[in-house]
């Protein structure tokens, strides 16, 4: 068969132009940045797999806080530190350790005339309170519970001391455009169900109630799967912080008892805002805390020039743990970003021994209570072991595993950053193009972070003013849940969106 010249001159032309891509790509790189790409490339797919399985097998029971299976996880990273001869930010070792709280299951019960309901089936508490008796003759029926300028349920109403009635949603017009925002589109007051929750709590704590009963029958089943994870979650001792209004999350039948099965909405579309059920209701509130402890795993390479700045290569190592028999193994969502913060370390380690020394100090560090409201990171920021005003930049590495096969740009990157620098995003995109070839996607900040209960612990930083960046491979159909498995993970893409961050936090270190 003779060979096509055409087709023949078509690859040699593709080749040609490929090289010339290339080429270009390589010569927009300094000489320093060309030596990065190449300890980018001694990263290998088995090393950032073999963390991944390690860190979501069985045999760490989903890596709750506070948990056996999450020690095994930190002491598992601080071999690994220790193998790859990494300095301790401590003399004392790697850890940073702090007592931590497990709520026990509160002994709570809500009673009316009728009959005596049990927590974690007729309601759900997700607060910590003193103990405490409850005693009332009414209920408040306050409708969406909203405190806002476009619409005020507290408005002329006296519920200071008295248990209110609080349902989800947000007032609609007759062609369901909600009456806050004057379009269809949702307010904050009901477009994520826990930021709506936590909103109309702080409205009914500002309105002077002493309870408030929530009915969200769309997401209670939710609320409770959440609550079941909450008391074997933790919370550190010193974070406690207990305020005078006692919440619960109610069911359908509850609801029903108390407003003798009279329609809320009709109620409320009646102009009956006012609402009082006069219903005898006994509440009791006792809990009983268990002292645990976890850990921050931290490691460090001390600059040469500027050893007092810290760049921060940040993921939390721990997940939801097990329901029942169920394990949440978190192989994408905690384990991708913790073995790409092992390996990163690791790279910068060859480098160091090879006489490559970053200008600025880089500390890698694993946090442990991301899924319980921040816990390590919280902790780390209130002792930090060294000023946060020398922190440069933080590198924060969420979940980088999953490939979306339907996606136009299956081996996409996404970055959230408020790094105000064109320079470094001018670098990434050469980087890019001479190393991983991702493609670069753009979030804005507020993106990142308006689901609170998705945000990452750089958010804590971003907070308070220290520059970050973030990367995360966007959405996820598995989050959260016990199908989490390393099955899910594309290696090689993982693998290049590693090699890929090594070369931003080098830029950093070193610029």
């Amino acid at each position: 068969m003779k060979p096509n010249p055409k087709k023949y001159l078509a690859r040699l032309a593709g080749l040609i132009f490929m090289s010339l891509v290339l080429f270009s790509a390589f010569r927009a790189l300094r000489p320093a940045d060309i030596l990065a790409l190449k300890y980018a490339n001694m990263l290998h797919l088995e090393d950032v797999e073999h963390h991944v399985h390690a860190l979501a097998a069985d045999s760490l029971e989903g890596r709750l806080t506070g948990t056996e299976g999450c020690d095994k996880a930190a002491d598992y990273i601080a071999r690994y530190f220790s193998q790859i001869i990494l300095e301790p930010v401590y003399e004392s070792g790697y850890f940073q350790s702090f007592d931590i709280v497990t709520p026990n299951m509160p002994n709570v019960y809500i009673a009316t005339d009728r009959q005596q309901y049990q927590i974690g089936v007729d309601f759900l508490s997700f607060f910590p309170h003193d103990s405490a008796r409850i005693a009332a003759n009414e209920i408040v029926y306050v409708g969406y519970g909203i405190k806002d300028p476009m619409w005020d349920d507290y408005a002329y109403r006296d519920v200071k001391g008295k248990i209110v009635l609080v349902k989800a949603g947000e007032p609609r017009d007759n062609f369901g455009a909600s009456l806050i925002t004057s379009s269809y589109r949702k307010s904050k007051w009901s477009a994520d169900p826990v930021h709506a929750y936590m909103l109309k709590r702080k409205a009914a704590l500002e309105s002077g109630a002493k309870a408030m009963l929530y009915y969200d029958p769309e997401h209670y089943e939710a609320f409770r799967e959440a609550f079941e994870r909450m008391y074997r979650v933790t919370r550190k001792t010193s974070e406690i912080q207990v305020d005078s209004l006692y919440d619960f999350i109610i069911s359908t039948r509850l609801m029903q008892d108390i407003s003798a099965r009279e329609s809320l909405d009709s109620v409320y579309y009646t102009g009956r805002r006012d609402r009082v059920w006069h219903v005898p209701v006994r509440i009791g509130f006792h809990t009983q805390d268990e002292i645990l402890s976890s850990q921050n795993v931290m490691g460090i390479i001390r600059g040469e020039e500027e050893p007092g700045e810290y760049i921060l290569v940040t993921a939390n190592y721990d997940h939801l743990g097990k329901i029942k028999e169920t394990v949440y193994p978190g192989a994408n969502l905690n384990a991708t970003g913790t073995g790409a913060v092992m390996e990163i370390a690791r790279l910068f380690r060859i480098a160091e021994q090879d006489g490559y020394v970053p200008k600025r100090s880089i500390v890698f560090i694993l946090f442990t209570g991301r899924e319980q409201d921040h816990l390590g990171a919280k902790y780390f920021l209130k002792h930090p072991p060294f000023s946060t005003k020398k922190i440069k930049a933080v590198v924060d590495i969420d979940m980088i595993g999953f490939v979306d096969t339907v996606s136009t740009y299956p081996n996409n990157i996404f970055i959230a950053q408020e790094l105000k620098r064109k320079k470094f995003l001018s670098y990434l995109k050469t980087a890019n193009k001479a190393g991983p070839k991702l493609t670069i996607r753009h979030l804005e900040p507020a993106k990142r972070f308006e689901n609170m209960e998705a945000a990452p612990d750089v958010i804590l930083f971003y907070q308070k003013k220290i520059p970050w960046i973030s990367f995360v491979n966007g959405k996820y159909p598995f989050f959260k849940t016990p199908d989490d498995t390393p099955d899910k993970i594309t290696w090689d893409i993982y693998t290049e969106r590693t090699k890929f961050i090594f070369m931003a936090v080098w830029k950093l270190a070193n610029e």
